[in-house]
């Protein structure tokens, strides 16, 4: 009897020890989980008639109802600049929603911007609204297939980071400019530099971060970059996949919230 009594401490101590590990590993694992939107909107609507547009917020197949920010961008085809921005409403249930309506006829293209948990992702759908021709429809699909998947087809000749989509909004003096290794080899650590400058003065003390996901595989990654010298920001990844990755620059600091998106090519390691 007097063994027994150490013993059972013994054993509880480990079933503990091992709960608690489990309990660490799950959360681990939902904290690395990627922040993914559902952005939902009918495919057509009339003129002036009124529709809720709804982004659906998960992490790991979790609902996420505590977004720093969810907003939602609406523009016509081709008014990018003109573009308007509704605070989405949140319903419960990882659902964000703006109610609204269009009173002209034409393609619209709807993007939520989505800060969650230190992530921020910005998915994009197309409305037509009211009677638009076929013609007018049709040019309108490659942009809206290109806004949407993150890629740009530029002249496949010019190097991979420099053939960038720029999607900057709300600060039009924002620039930045990934400034990285000639080629990237799958499975080494690379080197990943990114320069701001705001109204063509470095940008310092800002928040950059890049969001990283291959066209095919399942490799997404949400880098965080220290500053160095004034205005550049530097970090490393190891990009696991040859083929293409999107990259999206993330800045923020006070008022300013851009990103530019941008894709790189990397290719196998040599023997």
């Amino acid at each position: 009897m007097k063994f027994f009594i150490p013993i059972m401490i013994i054993v509880g101590l480990l079933v503990g020890c091992g709960q608690e590990d489990t309990n660490n590993s799950e959360e681990n694992e939902q904290l690395e989980a990627i922040l993914e939107v559902d952005l939902q909107a009918p495919e057509t609507l009339e003129v002036a008639e009124q529709t809720t547009i709804d982004a659906v917020v998960t992490q790991g197949g979790e609902v996420v109802d505590d977004a720093d920010e969810v907003e939602f961008e609406i523009w016509m085809e081709g008014e990018k600049e003109s573009s308007i921005m509704l605070s989405g409403n949140h319903q419960g249930e990882g659902v964000y929603r703006i109610t609204t309506s269009f009173t002209d006829a034409g393609i619209y293209h709807v993007q939520s911007h989505v800060t969650a948990r230190s992530m921020h992702t910005m998915p994009v759908v197309q409305i037509t609204v009211g009677d638009v021709s076929t013609e007018v429809e049709e040019e309108s699909e490659e942009p809206a297939e290109t806004e949407e998947s993150h890629e740009h087809h530029d002249d496949e000749s010019e190097h991979s980071h420099d053939t960038a989509h720029d999607d900057d909004h709300h600060h039009g003096g924002v620039t930045m400019n990934l400034d990285s290794e000639d080629t990237f080899h799958a499975g080494e650590e690379s080197a990943l530099s990114v320069v701001v400058t705001n109204n063509e003065e470095a940008l310092s003390d800002a928040k950059v971060s890049l969001e990283i996901k291959h066209t095919t595989e399942s490799d997404d990654q949400w880098i965080d970059l220290d500053e160095g010298e004034a205005g550049t920001y530097n970090g490393t990844a190891t990009l696991a996949h040859a083929g293409t990755y999107n990259v999206t620059i993330h800045v923020e600091k006070g008022e300013i919230h851009d990103h530019k998106e941008i894709h790189i090519d990397v290719v196998e390691s040599p023997l």
